[in-house]
């Protein structure tokens, strides 16, 4: 049997949805803040930076989600190899017996 554990790195399940509320957040803030230049440029400078985030989360939950299916993967692969050499043998039992 396959022992391969998907090493789990310590964040949420949902890291976007994190990040999803600090982009509306931050776009509240950058609509009040646009009459002052400075305050803008660094409220639109902490959205862009919030927006890689995201992706950047995105992206690793895509990754998460292809590791894990490798692992299922290989799983399914290896059980069904083995019940059919089972399944195989059994049939040959009875083949003899008959």
């Amino acid at each position: 049997m396959i022992n391969a554990k998907p090493r789990i790195v310590q964040r949420s399940l949902f890291p976007a949805a994190g990040l999803e509320r600090e982009v509306m957040s931050q776009s509240a803030r950058l609509a009040a803040a646009r009459s002052d230049g400075t305050e803008r440029e660094e409220a639109l400078a902490e959205v862009r930076q919030l927006i890689t985030d995201l992706r950047d989360a995105a992206q690793d939950g895509r990754d998460l989600a292809r590791r894990y299916a490798d692992v299922l993967q290989n799983v399914v692969d290896e059980y069904c190899i083995e019940f059919e050499k089972r399944a195989e043998a059994a049939l040959a039992r009875l083949e003899a017996a008959a």
